[in-house]
């Protein structure tokens, strides 16, 4: 839907509309986060070209929805294949039950505290 996104030289990001860009301020709170999360796997990816680092989120996926909480799970199994570790910390039962739709319950571990 916000195809066109841009990043400025301290990294905000930017989208196209209407012939002109706007902050992200002006998009929700989820699709906020989830620009943010591309972008910090885009620099991931740009920055590691060997081994790539483990991905820490910590209530990261507090303001989105299941339908787009299952593509970040995707994504993140995806990216496991590559040899990403992504931590994923919540103080809710949901993400559990998302990722375990989503990537099966044998691709991670959930530990409840």
């Amino acid at each position: 839907k916000y195809g066109n996104m841009h990043i400025g030289s301290t990294l905000e990001l930017t989208y196209d509309a209407d012939g002109a860009a706007r902050s992200l301020e002006f998009l929700s709170a989820g699709t906020r986060d989830v620009a943010y999360t591309a972008l910090r796997f885009a620099l991931v990816d740009l920055l590691y070209k060997k081994e790539k680092p483990p991905v820490i989120f910590d209530e990261s996926l507090a303001h989105q929805d299941s339908r787009r909480t299952a593509g970040i799970f995707k994504m993140l199994g995806r990216l496991s294949g590559e040899g990403v570790q992504s931590l994923v910390f919540t103080c809710r039962e949901r993400e559990a039950e998302v990722a375990g739709k989503t990537i099966g319950k044998e691709n991670f571990t959930h530990i409840k505290l």
